[in-house]
């Protein structure tokens, strides 16, 4: 499951100079993939339709964007509930 989370996060990266070549679990989507606001919501929104769950946006911690092993976690928690 955490491999359908990393290609999402790298299907919904934003437009970078260089391509997003792999996600792995220590990736930054803030620094290294350049993930902004709008970019974040369109993925918590694309997830929230792959996964079939309900992502509470202002009780969201965004400091899990900062590893996407971390990200890939939570994500997977949610599907688990």
């Amino acid at each position: 499951m955490k491999e359908k989370v990393f290609a999402l996060i790298k299907d919904n990266a934003p437009e970078i100079t260089e391509p997003v070549k792999e996600v792995i679990d220590e990736t930054d989507l803030i620094s290294q993939l350049e993930y902004d606001s709008l970019s974040t919501i369109k993925l918590l929104i694309a997830i929230e339709e792959e996964f079939e769950i309900e992502i509470d946006f202002d009780d969201f911690d965004f400091e899990l964007l900062v590893n996407a092993g971390k990200f890939a976690g939570y994500i997977i928690s949610k599907v688990s509930l």
